[in-house]
């Protein structure tokens, strides 16, 4: 009886070996992708491209820059009502939403402990959402080599040519 189960891993050992060797691989591949993703939810929006997260974690949307309606020093009224609508569509997408964020280093932006990410909240990008709508702009602190510059680039110049938010002042 041994003798049999012995030829049994023998004739079946190689594909047991082979799905579980498949398996470590697969899954492992699985959970590297994800460690440059983490999930938050989200308490405050300060601006269109500031919240903070359940924990105090203060968070800027990495590569772009939104008006502040708190820090504007402007009577334009034009100006203030896009900070102030880029603050209204961040706080519907996000507010009280559990979130994917992935962090990134940017230099020359931020004086205090604060963190940059590139936000996902129910399969929007938001920083792409906002400067889709002339909400925000591409930050001078994102660099040609980001992995995302590409991408918002051109969907900045379409917001630009559509005269969306911001860019129906500019000529």
């Amino acid at each position: 009886m041994a003798g049999k189960k012995y030829f049994f891993w023998l004739r079946y050992g190689n594909i047991y070996f082979f799905v579980l060797v498949f398996c470590v691989a697969f899954f492992g591949m699985a959970f590297s992708a994800q460690s440059d993703f983490f999930e938050g939810r989200v308490d405050t929006v300060i601006a269109g491209d500031k919240i903070i997260l359940h924990g105090g974690t203060v968070v800027y949307l990495a590569g772009i820059v939104a008006p502040n309606p708190q820090t504007l020093s402007t009577n334009n009224t034009a100006i203030v009502a896009l900070a102030q609508k880029a603050k209204k569509e961040t706080t519907r997408l996000v507010k009280g939403k559990t979130i994917r964020l992935e962090f990134v280093e940017e230099t020359g932006r931020i004086a205090d402990a604060s963190r940059t990410a590139y936000v996902f909240a129910g399969g929007v990008f938001l920083n792409a959402y906002l400067v889709k709508n002339g909400l925000a702009v591409i930050s001078d602190t994102i660099g040609s080599e980001d992995k995302y510059f590409k991408y918002l680039m051109g969907i900045q110049v379409q917001a630009q040519a559509d005269k969306k938010g911001v860019w129906q002042y500019v000529s």
